[in-house]
């Protein structure tokens, strides 16, 4: 087999196919991100490009396939995903239905012992647990 780009191995794996190996991504907290690449702390924050570059860095530094970023600040962008995350576990359970089954477990992980806010978990968890239950 051929050994793919990062962009190739991670397209395959998402359509199930087999790519050369297993992709490796990563997210990085804010202060490991600070350690590995010692940038101006405000600039890095609020300059796109400067995080970005940052992002790019620290994937070509540990050879990852490609870096999870964080929507902080995007909620629009959040809850748009999340729908489309919560209509295929719609999907999975209806299906699910259908085979010799008990129970079907929802869970949201990190939406309690204060984790977040209730008002994020009014925003950001209760409409989309809703869809599927």
């Amino acid at each position: 087999m051929k050994t793919l780009t990062s962009r190739e191995r991670v397209r395959a794996a998402m359509n199930l196919e087999h790519p050369d190996r297993v992709p490796l991504m990563c997210q990085f907290s804010i202060g490991s991100m600070m350690t590995q690449l010692k940038p101006n702390p405000a600039e890095f924050w609020y300059d796109k490009n400067v995080f970005a570059d940052g992002l790019i860095t620290l994937c070509e530094t540990f050879r990852f396939d490609g870096i999870l970023v964080s929507l902080h600040g995007h909620s629009d962008k959040c809850k748009v995903i999340l729908d489309k995350f919560a209509n295929a576990v719609l999907n999975l359970a209806v299906q699910m239905c259908d085979k010799p089954i008990d129970a079907i477990k929802v869970s949201s992980p990190f939406a309690g012992m204060g984790f977040i806010s209730s008002e994020q978990y009014a925003d950001f968890v209760l409409p989309y647990e809703q869809k599927i239950i």
